[in-house]
């Protein structure tokens, strides 16, 4: 957890960080929230694409960040899509 109770989000669990730090605070600050980047569907996780999140989709680090979107080497994640279901945070989900 960081300093302000949020899931540190350079960290992802393996010992890497699929958000270089440099980009935690600028995500905050453009108003990515829990659910926007570590969204899954709320009782069968991941399977369900279209809930997830940013960083539960794609397994590459992340080279640039914008208010809508999230960039990693050839493909673009974007929170912005008219019809996205929204999810829950990852470790509110049923198991």
């Amino acid at each position: 957890m960081s300093r302000h109770g949020r899931p540190a989000l350079e960290e992802d669990g393996r010992g890497g960080d699929r958000i270089p730090r440099r980009f935690s605070e600028e995500a905050i600050a453009l108003g990515w929230t829990a659910t926007d980047l570590f969204g899954v569907h709320p009782t069968v996780g991941v399977v369900w694409v279209d809930y997830c999140g940013g960083l539960m989709i794609n397994a590459r680090r992340v080279e640039a960040i914008g208010d809508t979107w999230i960039r990693y080497g050839n493909q673009t994640f974007r929170r912005d899509r008219p019809g996205r279901p929204v999810g829950v945070p990852v470790w509110e989900a049923q198991r």
